[in-house]
């Protein structure tokens, strides 16, 4: 999105934290699953739940720019720019994964090969959650052109689609058959699996217009830390509870990561927000880099995994998850820096 008013600091300093958040991610999580109850597991549980902020910044990052009303953003332009890049990316890319996992396995099946062209890698259900917020922007613009009713919006979805799908977790410790009342409740009402993410869509809206208090942000930091600890607490208990790796806590919908998202995006726009400082080229040219980032880093850690053997467990997780996020998040920038020098490879990273 072009932005007339230059560009704003503290947007890139968070896209750069929430890539390497989204890595982290994808990296403890490699084994998130088998190593369950081990020693390494809780390292692994640990290291994921510090970054879960990483994916609601970016929708935050969005919201903060693609609702500011100060901007003049026509439909057309949504659709013809924002949603057509995209879709585009989507389609370029789930076909060069495809044609990774038929290299990898030739004797995939045809059917196979279309399905992971259509479905696309894991992490592109980003990309399909951006088409969808891109098409209600308009509608949001609205929302958000009334004080009042952005906050009765944020209230209204924050218990509906955060503090509702909490209770039906809780109320599972206690009575399945009150977990899935509550489950078909929610169906009946037409909660949809959109909706928690409208939600970081509009906070980065307002707490960008309307900047907390320093009494508030210092709330909101309370909140973020609490929500921290809390995600990897109640992941270990959960899990030892059911006796297998639940995930119910490392959901967006999870209160516990909304209050980390909203920590992280207050915190580093009221510390950069239409502020210069030392390394500010070096992180806006990092912060041009993120989309690729994202894009390539999947496959970066499928070829250590499938080719090398390398994973987050090669080491000890304490230290093979932060080296391999790093070793990624090199690699996965260092290619995408190289498409960007191409002419006729650079719009497979813009």
């Amino acid at each position: 999105m072009n932005n007339k008013k230059g560009r704003e600091p503290a947007y890139d300093v968070m896209r750069v934290a929430a890539i390497m958040a989204v890595i982290i991610i994808h990296v403890s999580s490699q084994h998130i699953v088998d190593a369950f109850p081990s020693a390494w597991w809780e390292v692994s549980n640990i290291c994921d739940s510090m970054v879960r902020w990483g994916v609601g910044v970016f929708f935050m990052i969005s919201g903060a720019l693609f609702l500011d009303l100060s901007r003049h953003k026509t439909t057309k332009e949504l659709y013809t720019k924002n949603i057509f890049r995209l879709v585009r990316l989507f389609v370029l890319w789930s076909l060069l994964y495809a044609l990774y996992a038929y290299a990898i396995n030739p004797s995939m099946s045809a059917g196979k090969f279309m399905s992971k062209m259509v479905m696309g890698p894991y992490h592109f259900w980003f990309l399909k959650m951006m088409v969808g917020l891109y098409i209600i922007t308009p509608i949001l613009r609205k929302v958000v052109s009334d004080r009042r009713t952005e906050r009765y919006f944020i209230i209204v979805t924050f218990v509906v689609a955060f503090i509702t799908p909490w209770l039906a977790v809780l109320t599972g410790f206690y009575s399945h058959y009150a977990q899935r009342l509550f489950y078909y409740n929610m169906e009946d009402m037409g909660i949809s699996v959109v909706a928690p993410y409208v939600l970081y869509f509009i906070l980065g809206h307002y707490l960008s217009t309307y900047p907390l208090g320093k009494r508030n942000r210092h709330c909101t930091y309370v909140l973020g830390a609490l929500g921290m600890v809390m995600t990897a607490v109640a992941t270990h208990v959960v899990s030892h509870h059911s006796g297998a790796f639940s995930k119910a806590f490392f959901n967006n919908n999870s209160p516990f990561i909304l209050f980390m998202a909203v920590a992280i995006f207050t915190f580093l726009f009221n510390r950069y927000h239409g502020q210069s400082h030392a390394h500010r080229s070096m992180v806006a040219a990092l912060s041009r880099c993120t989309l690729g980032i994202y894009l390539v880093h999947v496959l970066v850690l499928n070829v250590f995994s499938d080719l090398l053997g390398v994973d987050s467990y090669t080491l000890h997780p304490v230290l093979g998850i932060p080296l391999l996020s790093l070793v990624v998040f090199a690699l996965a920038l260092l290619v995408t820096v190289i498409l960007l020098r191409i002419p006729i490879m650079k719009k497979l990273v813009q």
